[in-house]
């Protein structure tokens, strides 16, 4: 039991440590790409412009499509830097990140979303606005590939002592006894915040995921 037990501390270590790792790849990802490949296109696309204005005839044509073809690319290259990062949520916080990741999983899924937070005006630990963010995200992609549901809700209230998170769906649901990869990676991710997960769910009764994290006093 000691050596299962010293185990399970190590994998729960090197978990932690392999997501911190992923966080930090995606912030560098993600400017790299802001910063260099956004300022390439950028450039790309006055040059292309500056080309059309000199140009007659098929060449003002050429010209212009590609110009098109370049502002689409940059705006990819954006809407994937945000996946990766989203800045709203590093210059604003967990309350304004919430309101334009569920604006933007309508628009990309057409499952409607309906967003409550509370008590999130004042900035959290930055662990526990970027692991409630995750796993916010991470709850919505799972009901966009497996709930089979048209609406979902997401609750999320901040006090001096907790915060609660809920995301549930009226889907699909499933048998509760055995967890998904990414069910566990959530789980941990919630145990590493010093918080629990909870899963309720069944067949035809959609699903509901709930995390309680402890707060400091002061959030800062």
């Amino acid at each position: 039991r000691d050596c299962e037990r010293r185990l399970r501390q190590e994998v729960q270590k090197y978990s932690v440590e392999l997501r911190h790792a992923h966080e930090t790849e995606r912030h560098r990802v993600a400017r790299e790409l802001h910063d260099e490949v956004g300022q390439t296109l950028t450039a790309l696309n006055y040059t292309l412009e500056r080309m059309a204005l000199h140009s007659s005839g098929t060449g003002i044509e050429i010209a212009k499509e590609a110009s098109s073809l370049v502002a689409d690319l940059t705006s990819r290259v954006g809407d994937l830097c945000l996946a990766l990062r989203p800045h709203v949520l590093d210059d604003f916080g967990l309350g304004p990140a919430l309101i334009w990741l569920t604006q933007r999983f309508e628009q990309q899924t057409g499952i409607l979303v309906e967003l409550l937070h509370d008590g999130l005006a004042k900035r959290l630990p930055r662990e526990v606005e970027l692991g409630v963010y995750r796993l916010i995200q991470e709850a919505l992609t799972n009901i966009a590939r497996h709930a089979g549901a048209k609406r979902c809700a997401v609750r999320c209230a901040s006090s001096p002592e907790n915060l609660v998170v809920s995301v549930r769906d009226y889907g699909v649901g499933f048998q509760v006894d055995r967890l998904s990869s990414g069910l566990r990676g959530m789980d941990e991710r919630v145990q590493e915040l010093g918080g629990r997960l909870t899963i309720r769910s069944s067949p035809g009764q959609g699903t509901c995921i709930r995390a309680k994290i402890p707060l400091p006093i002061k959030a800062w």
